[in-house]
């Protein structure tokens, strides 16, 4: 694996060294920057099993040609189950007689807790780990304001959380957070930089929290990939906690001749990230227009792509007519659960000055 652009830098300043070669390598560091590979750990380790089974499996072939006219036709079947066997996956699945212990401490739980305690109760104490929930709700339903919601509770309970915002800018989510736990209202927080101050330090005692901004479609889920892998090396920062300012923005494969955005891949990508990094992954979504002014917003309001939905562990719908909008008041739905029992409704009041 090659070191990131940072690390040659520094190591190139470090040590010194002939100034050819600098700014050889300075114009290489520039180049992979401007053409980055996005997600370059997993790409290689894919990339690079398929390689050596392709050329296992070709090398088995012509050894297998070279057998022919043998006719040792169990020993030419030998040559190609190896080859094609090499590489291949040497987990032998779960031994169900042999898996009493193994299932028992599967079972031991650590949850990462909402910022709302009545549905964590409904989810056995929050979310796992390795998982995706999604929040849906209509254009101005306060999408935003609960995903800031989840990212603060979870410094302020000690998590290391990224907060990847790809259409607010990231000092506006940091502001989010400033009125979240400082109390003043978002409008204010500039002209109280010390009162603010003082009460995030109060309020968080050892949990971080990272914003990226990344450009609308500019970003994948290996683009996001790649970023974590740079804060753990970089930073020695591994998130327990990814929140997505949302799915739908990532930039996503096109499908078909109408070149459509395959974001029912997107989902799925984003489980395979929450598995592969054992983190929680909180994003949002739209509804169609089906959704506007609903007093429940369901499953069937979604957006585009309805599939999309069966990758979630959870979904909870986001509820706000107008007669909500100016109470402070709306709805949460748990329309789907894997966590516990589903189809509860939530009344929620909301403070959207002081992001509560």
């Amino acid at each position: 694996m090659f070191p990131s652009p940072e690390i040659v830098t520094d190591i190139i300043t470090k040590e010194g060294t002939q100034d050819i070669i600098l700014h050889r390598v300075n114009d290489f560091i520039k180049k992979s920057e401007d053409n980055p590979l996005n997600g370059d750990l997993g790409y290689i380790q894919e990339t690079s099993i398929d390689f050596c089974r392709r050329q296992s499996l070709l090398e088995g072939i012509n050894d297998a040609l070279g057998e022919i006219d043998t006719g040792n036709f169990d020993g030419i079947w030998k040559i190609i189950t190896d080859a094609a066997s090499k590489g291949a996956s040497r987990d032998e699945g779960h031994d169900y007689l042999e898996g009493f212990s193994y299932r028992n401490q599967k079972c031991e739980r650590d949850p990462i807790a909402l910022p709302w305690k009545v549905m964590n109760d409904v989810m056995g104490g929050g979310p796992d780990r390795q998982g995706l929930i999604t929040f849906i709700g209509p254009t101005g339903a306060g999408k935003t304001h609960f995903l800031t919601n989840v990212s603060a509770a979870g410094i302020e309970n000690g998590l290391n959380v990224v907060y990847v915002s790809l259409e607010i800018a990231d000092f506006k989510i940091g502001l989010r957070h400033d009125a979240y736990f400082s109390g003043v209202a978002i409008n204010d927080v500039p002209a109280h930089e010390e009162k603010v101050k003082a009460e995030v330090h109060a309020a968080v005692p050892k949990g971080r929290l990272f914003i990226k901004e990344f450009p609308t479609r500019g970003a994948s889920v290996n683009t996001i990939r790649s970023y974590l892998q740079r804060l753990k090396t970089m930073k020695q920062f591994s998130p327990d906690l990814l929140v997505l300012d949302y799915a739908a923005l990532l930039r996503a494969p096109k499908i078909g001749d109408k070149g459509s955005h395959d974001l029912e891949s997107v989902y799925a990508e984003l489980r395979g990230l929450a598995q592969e990094l054992n983190l929680l992954v909180v994003t949002a979504d739209q509804t169609n227009r089906t959704g506007m002014n609903q007093e429940i917003v369901t499953l069937e309001s979604i957006a585009e792509n309805f599939n999309r939905a069966t990758v979630c562990d959870a979904i909870i719908t986001i509820s706000r007519t107008m007669d909500d909008k100016d109470g402070g008041t709306g709805r949460l739905f748990l329309a789907k659960s894997r966590l516990g029992p589903d189809g509860i409704v939530f009344p929620f009041l909301i403070d959207t000055a002081k992001v509560k």
